[in-house]
């Protein structure tokens, strides 16, 4: 009878873990109707401290949403979406020096409460580029060593941007393959290296918490992270055809892949990419000054003027590789 009732309640169990994981998945998605933060916005997150960091979601029948920090009460302001009955609520958090954790409370008087814990406040920076940004840390020297470490660094939170295109600006991620998470083995080593060295480093002097946004995808050109506005600037590059298909499309990632952060405050953006435009460097001196200058302009427009217009911009230059004709004179004539 007793080994009945364990298979009863196992069977219970997992049809309750599969519905969670469904609904998860729909909010995710995007799905309409439902009372959410935008999908970026998890438990474990950290915002850029001594700012005043703006966070979003969305509500059905532009119900009012009120938010709860720090025993303050903030009204959000609320924007009607095209075609439906949702408006997507903003608020502007106090500034708030760095630490944590703290809770952030959205109440929506027709749909309830949703509830953001251990936020923490730091410094935050995407991590962008191509495959060399890509590089995970279980690939590296002395990986296992190197992932250990990771136990160590509880306040540095990791948030991986899935790869996906699109022809259009996108306001929020459609999915996403690692929400926020506290830094562990676990859930370093599949994350990008370079990003996660550059933000070790940046805690272990700075103290305070570190959040790290990895978006990349390998072999990708320039012009698929620039917007469709930056690249009007500069000569069409026959190399990189506006009817070149996937990934390598002109301006797909950064729509995509970019686009739904430019809300978000962070302190700026570290970046690695460049091979896939070694065959014009020429061209390359163009169009990356003119996305690193469109970028910081959508950040401004997108945080409403807080965040700085010369916010700082990192980038590799790319080394020696190889004796291959492109590679030998391309890679040198990218770097400035």
């Amino acid at each position: 009878m007793m080994s009945v009732i364990r298979s009863l309640v196992l069977v219970i169990l997992l049809a309750l873990t599969n519905y969670v994981q469904e609904v998860q998945l729909k909010r995710v998605k995007g799905m309409t109707n439902l009372f959410r933060y935008a999908s970026h916005f998890t438990d474990h997150m950290v915002l850029q401290h001594s700012t005043s960091p703006v966070i979003w979601g969305y509500v059905p029948d532009c119900d009012q949403v009120n938010i709860q920090f720090k025993d303050v009460t903030i009204s959000g302001l609320l924007y009607p979406l095209p075609n439906t009955s949702e408006c997507m609520w903003k608020v502007w958090l106090p500034s708030t020096e760095a630490g944590g954790p703290y809770t952030i409370t959205a109440d929506s008087q027709q749909y309830g409460v949703i509830v953001l814990t251990d936020i923490m406040f730091g410094n935050v920076w995407i991590c962008g580029g191509q495959s060399n940004m890509a590089f995970t840390l279980n690939g590296v020297y002395n990986a296992t060593d190197e992932i250990k470490k990771a136990a160590h660094y509880p306040d540095i939170r990791l948030f991986t941007v899935t790869r996906n295109i699109s022809d259009k600006p996108l306001q929020e991620f459609v999915d996403y393959s690692q929400h926020w998470v506290i830094a562990s083995p676990d859930t370093a080593k599949e994350f990008s290296a370079v990003c996660w060295f550059f933000g070790r480093d940046l805690h272990d002097k700075l103290k305070m918490p570190i959040g790290l946004i990895s978006s990349n995808w390998g072999g990708t050109p320039i012009e698929a992270w620039s917007s469709a506005a930056a690249l009007k600037y500069c000569p069409s590059d026959k190399s990189n055809p506006s009817k070149v298909s996937g990934p390598n499309s002109r301006s797909v990632l950064w729509n995509a892949m970019i686009n739904p952060l430019i809300n978000l405050t962070i302190n700026g953006v570290i970046w690695y990419q460049g091979e896939a435009n070694r065959g014009n460097p020429l061209q390359y001196n163009c169009t990356f000054p003119v996305m690193i200058n469109d970028w910081r302009r959508a950040w401004v427009n997108g945080t409403a003027g807080i965040m700085n217009p010369d916010f700082p911009f990192g980038f590799v230059q790319l080394s020696t590789y190889g004796d291959d004709n492109t590679t030998s004179t391309g890679f040198p004539g990218i770097r400035w």
